[in-house]
Order: C-alpha cells, then sequence, then structure tokens
C-alpha cells in the first residue's frame, strides 16, 4: 500500500510540474501610455497621426505597445512630470529646466515651425521683435512661444487652438501664433476661412519625445530606434502618408 501511495503521489508531482509548461500564458506586452495635445495629421482620433505612428514604431522595435490619450499641452507636461503617463508626443528642447522629471530622446521626430494666423490685411511680421505694435495670442502651455513674446503690445493666452484662432477671427487679437501645421487643421476644422498664415516663419524648431525619468533606460534605445527608421525610409513614408497628404489636399 505504501509503494502503492508512493507512486501516485509520483505521478501526480510530475503532473503538476508539467502543466505549467502545457498552460503558459502567451507573454504579456508592456503598454506605455503616451499624451497629446496635437491635431490631425499628427495626432488623430484613431491614433493614426504622424507623430503616434512614429512613436508606436520606435516603442514596437523595442518590444512595448502604445496607447494614446488626449490632454491639453500644459497638462501633458505636468502630468508626465508626476509620472501619471510614460511619454509626450513630441515638444520642444529644453522643458526638462521646468519639469525635472522628464527626458527627451536625442533624436528629434521632426521639425516645427510657427507662424503668424492673421485677418488683416496689414500685418507683418519678421521675427519675435517685430511683434511690438500687436496684440497676440497663442496657446497656454506652448513654452517656445511663451518665452519669446515679451516684446507684443499685449499677451493673451487661450487654452486651445481653435479658441485661440476665434480671439483673432473676431478681433480682439491681431494675430494668433501657433504651428503651420496645427494652425492649418485646426482652421479647417472651425472653417476659420476669414484666417490665413503669413510668412516669414518667427521660428523652427526640432520637436523630441520625451520620457518620465523613470524610463530612462530607454532613451538611448529609442533614438537609436528613430534614427533606424530615417534610415531605413520608414520616417518618410510615414510623413508621406500623413503630413505630405494633408497639406496635398
Amino acid at each position: 500500500m505504501a509503494i502503492r501511495n508512493c507512486r501516485a503521489m509520483l505521478l501526480l508531482l510530475v503532473a503538476c510540474l508539467q502543466a505549467p509548461a502545457l498552460a503558459q500564458p502567451a507573454a504579456v506586452r508592456t503598454t506605455l501610455v503616451f499624451s497629446s495635445a496635437h491635431a490631425p495629421p499628427v495626432s488623430t482620433p484613431a491614433r493614426d497621426g504622424f507623430d503616434e505612428r512614429v512613436i508606436r514604431e520606435i516603442f514596437a522595435r523595442l518590444g512595448y505597445a502604445v496607447a494614446f490619450r488626449q490632454v491639453t499641452a500644459r497638462r501633458s507636461l505636468v502630468e508626465l512630470n508626476q509620472g501619471i503617463d510614460d511619454g509626450t508626443l513630441p515638444r520642444t528642447r529644453g522643458l526638462q529646466r521646468e519639469f525635472p522629471n522628464i527626458v527627451p530622446l536625442d533624436e528629434p521626430v521632426r521639425e516645427i515651425t510657427l507662424v503668424a494666423f492673421v485677418k488683416r490685411d496689414d500685418i507683418r511680421v519678421a521675427g519675435w521683435e517685430s511683434l511690438a505694435p500687436y496684440h497676440v495670442a497663442y496657446v497656454t502651455g506652448w513654452k517656445i512661444v511663451e518665452r519669446n513674446v515679451a516684446a507684443a503690445r499685449s499677451v493673451t493666452s487661450a487654452p486651445t487652438v481653435a479658441q485661440m484662432l476665434r480671439l483673432v477671427d473676431v478681433g480682439r487679437v491681431d494675430l494668433g501664433i501657433v504651428s503651420l501645421i496645427r494652425g492649418v487643421s485646426v482652421q479647417r476644422k472651425a472653417g476659420l476661412t476669414s484666417l490665413r498664415p503669413i510668412g516669414p516663419p518667427l521660428a523652427r524648431r526640432d520637436l523630441y519625445v520625451y520620457l518620465n525619468r523613470r524610463h530612462l533606460l530607454l532613451v538611448e534605445p529609442a533614438g537609436a530606434a528613430l534614427r533606424a527608421i530615417k534610415a531605413d525610409g520608414t520616417w518618410q513614408a510615414l510623413h508621406d502618408l500623413t503630413i505630405g497628404a494633408f497639406f496635398a489636399q
């Protein structure tokens, strides 16, 4: 009887050791959450804008899935700094001086062109100093603009690009400063056909993906993945599919 019991226990033990190997679930892929304050064609409700496609490609090459959520420009930085999110869509360099818990990749995703949107025909701009005669609006949280509009006659911040452009449309301000892509996108959606961008650009800046500092070890490999995406033609293909198609409309 004792031998029989021992044999039964041995068989049970073998079965227990083998079962996990046969019933192992598929490996769970870590998902990083990125905040977006952007609009089409770089960020869309379907999450297939240029920035979203590039970020998804970067981190897929490192074994991560990516999810996105929409917030305001200021809030995206505050909550990334607090560690609520893992990353944010591309922003200008140097934001870590105000938000010490965020770190940029060492390779830019794309360039931003900042322009003035106007309704009147008599407005001329040529550099930040040329804003001195004008009442200017910008979007809260756009640090590159905030740091450079001190010369303006007056400065008003608005929570969204649409609200800022409406200030220009109703004559509350003389001009609104925003990126060319974002301004045209919101202008089309809002039907503000009386507004137009004017040149030359006030600034051109590279934009960088930021991560929360807890992902510091991802910064270097993510930068390398982005350089590889540019080198192998993926970046250009995604650009043509999104931003290129947008301006071709």
